[in-house]
């Protein structure tokens, strides 16, 4: 992808920005290990355009399960501070959709209680 084009995907008006991963975050579910609930670039559950406070534990339908600690999965995040896809450096939205490739072929199912 070319770095102009990966410059725009993150617009307020951009579809990426509310409907693709930006972040994992870690939800504690007794009984469970590795629940994560995937956001958005705002912090909110995707597809979630509100600016009003998202409760993560409503959203508890869209988590996934990994397989294994999510943490430990190389070439996939931008950092080893959290699970990240892309940061604000439009270099890491130009390789997004290979690292995305390589989350899902990593064993994960969607969380049901």
């Amino acid at each position: 992808m070319q770095k102009n084009r990966a410059r725009n995907l993150t617009g307020q008006d951009q579809w990426f920005r509310y409907w693709l991963p930006y972040q994992f975050v870690k939800l504690d579910v007794p009984g469970h290990k590795h629940v994560y609930l995937p956001v958005n670039r705002n912090y909110k559950p995707l597809g979630v355009m509100s600016e009003d406070w998202a409760d993560y534990d409503d959203y508890l339908h869209q988590a996934v399960v990994f397989g294994a600690d999510p943490y430990t999965y190389e070439d996939v995040w931008t950092d080893g501070e959290g699970l990240y896809l892309y940061d604000d450096n439009p270099a890491s939205r130009q390789d997004y959709f290979k690292r995305l490739e390589l989350l899902l072929g990593r064993s994960m199912k969607l969380y049901r209680p």
